[in-house]
């Protein structure tokens, strides 16, 4: 099941599906401010719904713009939202980019369980073993 849950513009969009099992959030087009923010919102609104303790976040299909501030402003505001804490996320995307490896460590020195791969099998391999 595919669930359009957030489009942007008409070259971004936030889709939500499930996945082998786990709750899997596709994002498209380029993850700016507003695109984060819908996303961030959308995931909290779907692990609070859904009693979720994994997710998948795909970043295949977009490009992260955010600047390393801008990337921090949004760990601290998951930070704000204690149904995140609770969440292993796996970020995939097609390269490990610098902003990528930013998210994932900065993610991590804040207590949230994220880890950023560029191979889906390696990401749900990891997040079932937990």
């Amino acid at each position: 099941m595919l669930k359009r849950v957030a489009a942007v513009s008409p070259d971004q969009a936030i889709d939500l599906k499930l996945v082998d099992g786990q709750p899997w959030i596709t994002v498209r087009g380029q993850i700016d401010t507003e695109v984060g923010d819908a996303l961030l919102a959308r995931m909290i609104e779907h692990i609070t719904s859904q009693r979720a303790h994994r997710l998948v976040l795909d970043f295949r299909a977009a490009a992260l713009i955010e600047d390393s501030l801008s990337l921090l402003r949004r760990v601290r505001a998951m930070d704000a939202q204690p149904e995140l804490r609770a969440v292993r996320t796996a970020v995939i995307c097609t390269a490990r980019t610098n902003a990528y490896a930013f998210l994932e460590g900065i993610a991590n020195q804040h207590g949230h369980e994220l880890r950023v791969f560029t191979d889906s099998a390696l990401a749900i391999e990891w997040l079932k073993s937990a």
